[in-house]
């Protein structure tokens, strides 16, 4: 019985494990293959070493079915034996066991290691593929330059031979000199085309300015857009220049007055002369019913609004009116700088309740002529102008005067002036030459009548009459000449 185990677990099982480590071998061997190559899983017969493998493989499988047969068999038959030699067979057979499960672990980790270095083949010949296509990009691009290369070789060549062969034809049509003066530059030429191109460019730096100006530079730009030109004032800066010499300020009836108000301190100027032609424009401009209020206003800043105002109101003080200018500016007040007062108490502190109006109303010393000055500065000046309590105030007035004008901001900055419009019983709107916008002046009025204030007329300050119109021009010069004369402000002021 012994020698029967004996030459059992030595040739049964030896064979088994010989078998099964070929088995392996082969079976590695196999999927390398198939990594290398996956479409031979479906096809295996296209390569014929795989081929071979795999018939090994099946001839080994079956001689490993046969020995595990004949293990079996020879199991049965060591049934009969003893007990001992039973446990000495088992103890033997958990041993071979063992050691065979260390070798399959061994041929695992061998496995694991083949299939990594498999992967990185791979991937080698991944990158070898794409640098074998880069490369026969490569080598296609050379051709075609070789190609073109030799092409333009060619024509080169030949370009070269057409050259030579027509050396030969050249012939000599007349003998080569020296020029006794310049071709280039014909200096008559030259200048000539200069004073054309400068006239040329000029003329349409002119028309270009001329088209895209909107300034308003004379009342005949207003008058064709619809606008009713009440009164055209000259630009007093010359006249001041040469009669003051800039001097800001000078002595009336012992005040500093804005040499600017012409019509207190020369009223024979022709400054003078047009603000007492719109005041009677602006007295025929209401036959129908006698004027108490009169607004003045413009689009923007600068354009001379309280300087019309406090004049216009001057004529009419000299024509025997009893007259009160109102600064309703209460944002930038200007009325109370040309008469050197102070700017509070005012129209604010009025309507505040904070003084009365006998105790705020300003005597200048100018027959027929007051002053109301803006006051104080106030969070709310729009809302304040629109009150019940500042219409109130002004129809109070009426009484005591027998024109008000009020001088407000401009209406494209500000909207005091829109409630005191619509309070008022006329408004003039004035604009400044060279520097109004005429689409800006059209949308002033076409505000102010969206709301149904009455515009009387519109006032073209600062006109140049030098260069205006021929009936302008007359006028301005014969009222200069009409005088030969120099103010003594000293004794005006006494």
């Amino acid at each position: 019985i012994d020698m029967l185990a004996e030459g059992v677990g030595s040739g049964v099982e030896g064979w088994l494990n010989v078998l099964e480590t070929s088995i392996l071998d082969l079976e590695m061997q196999a999927e390398i293959f198939y990594i290398e190559q996956p479409d031979l899983r479906q096809n295996p017969e296209l390569s014929i070493e795989l081929t071979n493998i795999l018939q090994r493989l099946d001839y080994l499988r079956e001689r490993r079915q046969e020995k595990v047969s004949v293990q079996a068999k020879n199991l049965r038959e060591l049934q009969g034996l003893n007990e001992a030699a039973l446990t000495t067979y088992l103890t033997d057979l958990r041993r071979e066991i063992r050691e065979n499960e260390a070798i399959l672990v061994d041929l695992g980790k061998r496995l694991d290691f083949v299939q990594q270095k498999a992967g990185e083949l791979q991937q080698d010949i991944v990158e070898v593929m794409g640098q074998s296509a880069e490369l026969q990009r490569m080598k296609r691009n050379m051709e075609i330059s070789e190609q073109l290369y030799i092409s333009l070789l060619q024509r080169l060549q030949q370009t070269q031979i057409a050259i030579r062969s027509e050396v030969s034809r050249v012939r000599e049509i007349r003998p080569a000199f020296v020029p006794g003066a310049p071709v280039s530059p014909n200096r008559p030429r030259n200048y000539v085309m200069s004073l054309l191109l400068g006239a040329l460019l000029g003329a349409g730096i002119v028309l270009m300015r001329k088209f895209l100006d909107d300034q308003v530079h004379e009342p005949e730009q207003l008058r064709k857009a619809g606008f009713n030109v009440i009164g055209v004032i000259p630009d007093l800066s010359d006249y001041i220049k040469i009669h003051f010499k800039n001097t800001p300020f000078v002595p009336v009836k012992g005040r500093q007055i804005d040499v600017n108000l012409v019509p207190l301190i020369d009223p024979i100027a022709a400054g003078s002369e047009a603000y007492r032609r719109l005041r009677t424009n602006v007295e025929f401009s209401h036959v129908d019913h006698e004027l108490k209020t009169l607004v003045i206003t413009s689009s923007k800043p600068a354009e001379g609004k309280s300087l019309t105002a406090i004049n216009l109101g001057l004529t009419f003080a000299q024509y025997g009116k009893r007259t009160l200018v109102i600064d309703c500016d209460l944002r930038k007040p200007t009325v109370h700088k040309k008469f050197s007062l102070e700017k509070a108490p005012g129209v604010s502190d009025i309507l505040f309740e904070k003084t009365t109006f006998e105790d705020t109303v300003v005597d200048t010393g100018i027959d027929n002529f007051h002053v109301l000055t803006a006051g104080n500065s106030i969070p709310n000046p729009a809302e304040a102008m629109g009150s019940e309590r500042m219409e109130a105030f002004l129809e109070s007035l009426k009484s005591i005067y027998d024109i008000i004008i009020i001088d407000t901001p401009p209406l494209l900055v500000v909207s005091d002036a829109i409630p005191l419009a619509v309070q008022s019983d006329a408004t003039l709107l004035v604009s400044r030459a060279e520097l109004t916008e005429l689409e800006i002046l059209k949308e002033t009025r076409r505000d102010l009548r969206e709301i149904g204030v009455e515009i009387i007329g519109t006032i073209l300050n600062g006109l140049d009459f030098s260069k205006g119109q021929t009936y302008y021009k007359y006028n301005y010069k014969y009222n200069y000449a009409y005088k030969d004369h120099k103010l003594d402000y000293q004794s005006k002021s006494s």
